[in-house]
């Protein structure tokens, strides 16, 4: 039986479900972040974290065994240089800082139009409640710190100055949230990265034209 024009290849599923779990554990760590943050962890019930996620109760205790699993993911993984480091090798790129970034926008062609709506609701979500724009902002701002500690050994090797990385993460993830927040209720994977990609264009086309 042949797949239908829009169903991935057989020996692409097992990746797109892999995508899609990350996915689904990045925006249940994401959720669970922001309400500590704004409520306490005592305050915050998984209940909480599952509806700002847009997930079942049931499937946070698919991904986490208990209540505390879920707090020592969230402090031990938010954020986190190392991790960070690691989506960078995954990507399997050669060369400095903008070639990564460069990267980091083509890899949403390979998502679901499910996931990337997904995450749209919740940027939605964060926008439409003032309370979690601080949070958010703040997670924005550890994660901005994680892209410039990865992508350290990278400048370095290309000679970009330290100065030089800070102010090109943070116009990259400042353009990146720009670029979610704009994207249609029937966006599609393509769009995303297309757009993503422009973004990077700019910047690399920025850093060329500075002066000597």
């Amino acid at each position: 039986m042949t797949s239908s024009p829009s169903e991935p290849p057989r020996q692409q599923r097992p990746a797109l479900r892999e995508r899609k779990r990350r996915r689904t554990r990045e925006s249940i760590l994401n959720a669970a972040w922001l309400l500590f943050t704004r409520d306490g962890v005592a305050a915050t019930s998984v209940r909480d974290i599952a509806d700002l996620a847009e997930v079942g109760e049931v499937t946070v205790y698919n991904y986490f065994k208990n209540r505390g699993d879920l707090i020592d993911a969230v402090i031990a993984e938010q954020a986190d240089v190392a991790v960070t480091r690691e989506a960078v090798e995954m990507l399997g790129v050669e060369g400095g800082p903008l070639e990564v970034l460069a990267a980091f926008a083509e890899r949403f062609r390979s998502e679901t139009t499910a996931d990337l709506r997904t995450l749209r609701r919740y940027r939605k979500a964060v926008h439409a409640e003032p309370d979690l724009r601080g949070p958010y902002l703040c997670m924005r701002e550890r994660s901005t710190e994680a892209l410039i500690g990865a992508l350290s050994p990278r400048a370095q090797q290309s000679g970009m100055p330290e100065a030089d990385l800070r102010l090109l993460c943070c116009a990259f993830n400042a353009m990146a949230d720009s670029v979610g927040e704009s994207q249609p209720d029937d966006t599609t994977p393509e769009r995303w990265a297309d757009d993503l990609a422009h973004a990077v264009a700019l910047l690399r086309a920025g850093w060329a034209g500075q002066p000597k």
